[in-house]
């Protein structure tokens, strides 16, 4: 096991031998290179190792390797919004979508899995704009909650079942439900019919 034997006073000096397997027409003189470092039990790290940030459908879709496209267009403008994401996050995190766990398990047939994308609309300005908010939680457990994008949240939990942010939403509501922003909530709550809310 690595560090094992590493004593437990200050730094330990340690050294790897990595075996150089010359390729076929080509050889580097030696066949062996010493890798030293320092080892410190505070930090437990190996200054050689790249430290690559958490992947994100923030990031670049070529960087991060996004393996889907969310399309969501606004019926009262006509704007579309795309989010590259990945399916793993969505199907199969620890804050999945049920609602994208269904259809990555259907036949090859359905039309969205043969072009790996969901063209999706929603009327309203605050839908639309709730989805990065959805994406961060999926992702992240992270979201930045208001009185003004709650009930929004609230109808996308619902839409795409997202059971976490459900409940992540319902609480907020519960702790920040009071006569200064109850109108706020009614009239939010309004459009999607959200008579739970209202």
């Amino acid at each position: 096991m690595l560090g094992a034997n590493i004593p437990r006073n200050k730094k330990a000096k340690m050294s790897f031998d990595f075996i150089h397997q010359p390729s076929s027409g080509f050889e580097e003189p030696g066949d062996s290179a010493i890798a030293t470092y320092e080892y410190d039990k505070h930090q437990r790290k190996m200054p050689f190792l790249t430290e690559y940030p958490s992947l994100s459908w923030r990031t670049d879709p070529q960087d991060s390797l996004s393996d889907w496209t969310i399309n969501i267009k606004n019926m009262d403008d006509n704007n579309v919004t795309t989010y590259h994401v990945h399916k793993n996050f969505l199907g199969a995190g620890s804050r999945r979508s049920d609602y994208f766990d269904r259809l990555f398990k259907l036949s090859q047939q359905v039309e969205e899995l043969k072009t790996c994308r969901s063209n999706i609309s929603f009327r309203g300005a605050a839908t639309v704009n709730a989805i990065p908010e959805m994406l961060d939680h999926i992702y992240t457990g992270q979201c930045n909650f208001s009185s003004s994008n709650a009930a929004a949240l609230r109808y996308l939990a619902n839409y795409f079942a997202i059971p976490t942010l459900h409940v992540a939403v319902g609480k907020f509501m519960e702790c920040d439900l009071c006569p200064a922003t109850a109108q706020v909530y009614l009239a939010e709550a309004e459009p999607f019919s959200d008579v739970t809310v209202a």
